[in-house]
């Protein structure tokens, strides 16, 4: 899913805690290489809710506003 849609993945900020890693600038980080989203639900999580969103049809500033609501 983060694939069909990484321009939307790197506009959003993740919840799990791994925004303070270093080299951590947004939800697509944490699934690049070997990043936390292997394992993390949280990753995961926000990644399912902004596709599906973006699917159907909602804005960055939507998808943004959806998340904070429920990971934040």
């Amino acid at each position: 899913m983060v694939r069909e849609i990484p321009q939307v993945i790197d506009g959003i900020h993740c919840y799990c805690g791994c925004a303070a890693l270093p080299d951590s600038y947004s939800l697509l980080s944490c699934f690049e290489s070997d990043g936390m989203a292997q394992v993390c639900h949280i990753c995961q999580g926000e990644a399912r809710l902004a596709h599906r969103l973006h699917t159907d049809g909602k804005s960055l500033d939507e998808i943004r506003a959806a998340i904070d609501a429920k990971y934040a």
